[in-house]
């Protein structure tokens, strides 16, 4: 129960923006920035770690330099500068509000997490 009022929450804060076109715009720009860091973090990894075992292997590479990575990096940055000024606002404003709200509504100290189980949960 609590997931949906929050979402409905964040629906209704997004509203007040006024136009659906932002609220659709921030969306895309989020999709479209996590899509240039994971292509990013790929190629990134094939040069930090090139010994690391994958469970798929990106096609068109020369050597260790995958094309279509960049082919999708370059699209989407492209995609990226398309936007209207007030779709980058809001995104900056959503996160921002985002960063703040996660800051003081985290409910556990740094002292109460066990430095044991936490390095367990980020080493795979």
């Amino acid at each position: 129960m609590g997931y949906y009022h929050c979402s409905y929450g964040r629906v209704a804060g997004f509203l007040l923006l006024g136009d659906i076109k932002i609220v659709a715009g921030m969306s895309s720009l989020g999709a479209l920035l996590v899509f240039v860091a994971v292509n990013v973090a790929l190629i990134v990894l094939r040069f930090k770690a090139p010994e690391q075992e994958r469970p798929f292997k990106v096609p068109l590479a020369i050597g260790r330099v995958p094309i279509l990575p960049i082919l999708a990096i370059l699209i989407s940055l492209s995609l990226i500068i398309q936007f209207n000024w007030q779709v980058y606002a809001a995104f900056v404003g959503a996160v921002i509000v985002g960063i703040v709200l996660d800051y003081f509504l985290d409910k556990k100290s740094k002292d109460e997490i066990d430095p044991e189980k936490e390095k367990e949960l980020f080493n795979h």
